[in-house]
Order: structure tokens, then sequence, then C-alpha cells
């Protein structure tokens, strides 16, 4: 069991809160090896930005607290529907500045060039994460544009750039992991002390490299569990005497954890307008819990969305930590 108390289920179910995680196009100008995207989907049409707005409008007199992130496709593609959007929550909150207001950005990095760092930053948008597979010969294997073109040079140039920049952000370099690499990650390890760890602003997240169904490449070379132990200790033990801020899940002990999938006040909206709970497993029939309206009210698969939090009632860690987990399989007649 978890140890869920009634404070967490009152949070996961408040009205008072919003977590909207944004597909504003499903397209990607990467073709990175794991990858376990279709692409199905092109920007967010018009009716479907202005069905996002209505939500927001609708639910806003009753928020405390809004948290957006941007996820894609590579969701910088679609620059034009994050400035729509953002805009709208901006003169929102110039109305009810009570209202908490959270906006975070998964992104390739590719397009983050200072012009586009600078909008998102007075969009609101402060908090980022960008994805590396080690140093530059490991990483241009696996994270290739669609062409088949390197991109840690691009990457790298853009976040040393953003370094320049006075304004409070933050930006988390997710550093994959795998048999491949894992000989070279003290010399990422390295670099990036070189070159940001003078600021506090950017810190690494190290996680284990993981198999998706539907990834092109079928014969990644991944750690074991039993070696990814051995391997994040090592990690840890470099990382502590380079003095580099590091979150490595399997270094830390977090405690009680519940995914926002698990949530019944958190929804992936994708950009055709179907509402999904994981932004894994997108075309996964059970992940399919509904639309949004144009006017901003939401249609629901009551018994699809419901076992995506049968955790709250279960107080299951494993259905709370990652309710994806036997999600095709769970007799929804039982909610």
């Amino acid at each position: 069991m978890s140890g869920l108390t009634l404070a967490d289920v009152a949070s996961a179910l408040s009205d008072e809160a919003l977590q909207l995680i944004l597909m504003p196009t499903e397209q990607c100008n990467f073709r990175c090896v794991y990858c376990f995207e279709s692409f199905r989907y092109g920007t967010m049409p018009t009716p479907i930005v202005n069905a996002v707005k209505n939500l927001l409008s609708s639910r806003f007199d009753n928020l405390t607290f809004l948290v957006i992130s941007w996820f894609g496709g590579e969701p910088l593609m679609a620059l034009d529907v994050i400035a729509l959007v953002s805009d709208h929550i901006r003169s929102l909150l110039n109305s009810r500045p009570i209202v908490r207001y959270k906006a975070s950005i998964t992104t390739n990095g590719y397009l983050l060039t200072p012009d586009v760092f600078r909008r998102l930053l007075d969009w609101g948008i402060f908090t980022y994460q960008i994805s590396f597979d080690g140093p530059k010969e490991h990483h241009d294997r696996k994270r290739i544009l669609a062409n088949g073109n390197p991109t840690f040079d691009r990457l790298w140039k853009n976040l040393m750039e953003m370094k320049v920049f006075s304004d409070k952000f933050a930006v988390t370099v997710r550093l994959h992991v795998d048999r491949d690499n894992i000989d070279h990650v003290p010399d990422f390890l390295w670099q990036f002390k070189r070159d940001f760890g003078d600021d506090a602003r950017f810190a690494i997240y190290i996680i284990r490299l993981g198999q998706y169904p539907n990834s092109p490449k079928k014969d990644l070379n991944l750690l074991t569990s039993s070696d990814s132990k051995r391997v994040m200790k090592g990690i840890c033990r470099l990382a502590e005497s380079l003095h580099i801020p590091v979150r490595i899940p399997d270094c830390e002990s977090y405690g009680f954890y519940t995914c926002f999938a698990s949530k019944l006040n958190s929804f992936v909206i994708r950009s055709n307008g179907q509402i999904s709970k994981c932004i894994v497993g997108l075309d996964s029939d059970a992940n399919q819990v509904g639309t949004i309206n144009e006017n901003g009210t939401l249609s629901f698969d009551r018994q699809k969305l419901m076992a995506w939090a049968r955790g709250l009632s279960s107080g299951i860690s494993q259905e709370l930590e990652c309710p994806l987990r036997n999600i095709d399989s769970w007799d929804r007649k039982l909610l």
C-alpha cells in the first residue's frame, strides 16, 4: 500500500486545481531511435485552440492553482499555438492574480533559439526539460533529425545561449543511460560541469533508457535493473565530487508519489482535441478517455477515465505511481 491520505485524495480530485498537458502538435523534427510516438496528428487547429481557451475561461474563477505543461511531438514547431493559449492565460491572470500559475515545456531544444526563449519566458514558461544521450558521439547516434542529421552541437549552443539570460528559470537536462554510453557518462558530466556548473538554474536528471512498444529500434542495448543500481551509485559519487545538481531516482528516496495520470484534475489534450491521461501509449484505446468540445466542456468515457484513477480508491502504490500498467486488462466493470 502507498500510505495514501485523505489529503492526497482531495488534492487529486479538487476543482480548485487543474493540470493540462497540451500537445500543440504531434509532429516532430527529430526521429529518436527509441521514440514511442506515431506523429499521427499535425498542428492543433483553431477550433481546438479556442476550445482550450474556453475551458480555461470557464474554470478560472474557481481555480487557485493552474499547471500548463507543453508537450509534443515537438511543441516549438507550433509556437503560434503556444502564443495564443499563453496570451489568453496572461489575460486571465490579470483579472484574477490570486491563481498560482506554473508552466513548463518538454522540448528537444533544437528550435530553442534566444528569440524563442525570450518569448517563452515572457509567456511565463520558466521550466524546461531537454534530453541528451550522452556526449556528442553517442547523442548523435540516437537523437537525430528527421533527415538523419546530428543535433548535439545545435542543442548545446542553445543551452549556452540560455545561460546568458538573467531571468529566473530552471532547465533539467535529461540524460539517458544505456550500455552504449555508460562509460562516457563521466565525459558528459565533466562537460556539463565546465559549461553550467556555475549556474544553479541548470541541473541533470539521469534515467535508465527504456524500451517502448512502438520504438523503431527494437535492439536497444539497455541496462538491466541490477546494472542500473550499480551504475547510478557510481554516477552519484562522481556527481557529488563535481558538485553537480543531479536528480537520480535510484540514488534518492522520494517516498509517496502519485502520477498526474492518476488524478482526476489532470488531462492530456492532444492536437486533434482528444483527451488522454498518459503521454506514453498515446494510441492505446484505454488512453482515449474523451474529447474537448468547442465551448470548452469535456466529454468523457467515464469507465475509461475512472480506470486511470483506480489507485485513489485502492491505495495501491503501483496503481498510483503508474496507472498505465495493466490498464488494458483492467476490468472497468468493477468501477
